[in-house]
């Protein structure tokens, strides 16, 4: 079962960083990617945050989502 990824979820990597979605795309060729953002928390400017990129399936399979 493919959790449900959006724009704007919180997931969690396990080890005690979390990371925001920023949007999803759906390739020509069929793949999907996922950008998301480490969360470093309100006092911290995004420009301090790495922005990432993956594959749908690899990103479920890092991540847990956060209530």
């Amino acid at each position: 079962m493919l959790k449900s990824v959006n724009p704007g979820t919180t997931w969690w990597d396990g080890k005690g960083k979390t990371f925001k979605v920023l949007g999803i795309i759906d390739k020509e060729d069929g793949s999907t990617w996922v950008y998301y953002r480490e969360d470093k928390g309100l006092h911290v400017s995004v420009l301090e945050c790495q922005d990432y990129t993956c594959l749908i399936g690899a990103f479920v399979q890092r991540f847990r989502e956060t209530p």
